[in-house]
């Protein structure tokens, strides 16, 4: 390993990367793009972010637009200071940001906030029909309340939705999880539960996105897992509400920004953490999934209520955007 960091090459790649700023991908990427003509917009989709800044380098003739699908400091942590993400707003002609991104851009200290006229809100294009495969049923009657998708040392954990279950300890219901991440944990992180439910703790870990589909489209109630931070929406709860589903929404923190679409599904059950697991959060938890686990709405109903999230309506609200003028 050694000699492979001091190889010529891995050292200049390194230069590239960590002096510069500049890895071999974006330049690879702005000659590209100098080389395409005819074109009035060019635009860059980040994260992650070296399109972007190939784009914002580019000698073109077509005016730039971003779509900032993360904040830039989740891209690069390890990156201190603003500067790269001023010269990168800069640089562009419009720029699309999420709902909370583009709040953020009012607060006093905020040092994005003199580009806020060329900034448009655009939703992410998550709500789309599920696919006809995954309607599938379960092998048994067990009300099963499953978490779909990825894991994260801080951002996203499974320990309250462990905790929950245990507490409620329902007969007849089953916590399953289905995804990566559990190596970020302890070995033994489910052991207390799995001791309490037994078979009614099933954790899997990665599946092709055919399997995953056809997991959520057997499951009853989809557990929605919140994030530990409040930059924006996971894309994950619009396939949950696509899919017509009771959601259970376990959320780390009070200003967590998928409130608002959760109190727009009649199907859904908010629990935060800090309200812990005693009798009457279990009781209020075990209520909705008695009276509401195995309802269904239909595909039309998540359209209507969030129909900013279809592709339709965020390609035409990324066309309006790009034909408005900055706002002074």
């Amino acid at each position: 390993l050694l000699r492979l960091a001091a190889h010529p090459v891995a050292a200049l790649a390194a230069v590239r990367k960590l002096a510069l700023h500049r890895p071999r991908r974006q330049g690879t990427v702005r000659r590209f793009l100098e080389s395409q003509t005819g074109y009035d917009w060019m635009m860059a989709v980040a994260s992650p972010y070296e399109g972007a800044l190939a784009l914002a380098r580019a000698r073109t003739g077509a005016r730039r637009a971003v779509w900032c699908m993360d904040p830039y400091a989740n891209d690069h942590p390890n990156d201190p200071t603003p500067a790269r993400e001023q010269a990168l707003w800069a640089a562009m002609d419009k720029i699309f940001v999420t709902e909370r991104m583009h709040a953020a851009l009012e607060e006093p200290d905020c040092v994005l906030g003199a580009f806020r006229g060329k900034t448009r809100v655009l939703e992410f294009p998550s709500l789309t029909p599920p696919p006809a495969a995954s309607r599938a049923e379960k092998a048994d009657d067990t009300l099963e309340c499953l978490f779909a998708g990825s894991l994260y040392p801080a951002l996203r954990t499974p320990h309250f939705a462990l905790a929950l279950f245990s507490a409620m300890n329902l007969p007849g219901v089953r916590l399953a999880f289905v995804g990566p991440g559990w190596e970020n944990y302890p070995a033994d992180t489910p052991a207390a539960a799995r001791k309490q439910l037994g078979e009614r703790l099933r954790i899997q870990g990665p599946v092709s996105p055919a399997e995953a589909a056809a997991r959520v489209g057997a499951a009853d109630v989809l557990v929605h897992l919140g994030n530990d931070n409040n930059d924006q929406v996971p894309s994950k709860l619009y396939e949950y509400f696509a899919a017509g589903k009771p959601v259970l929404a376990l959320l780390k923190r009070r200003d967590d920004p998928a409130r608002e679409a959760l109190a727009r599904w009649p199907l859904a059950c908010v629990v935060y953490e800090d309200e812990g697991t005693g009798p009457q959060v279990c009781a209020r938890v075990a209520e909705f999934l008695q009276t509401k686990g195995r309802d269904r709405l239909p595909w039309q109903e998540a359209e209507r209520l969030f129909w900013a999230n279809t592709p339709a309506a965020v390609a035409q609200a990324l066309a309006d955007g790009l034909q408005t003028e900055e706002i002074q």
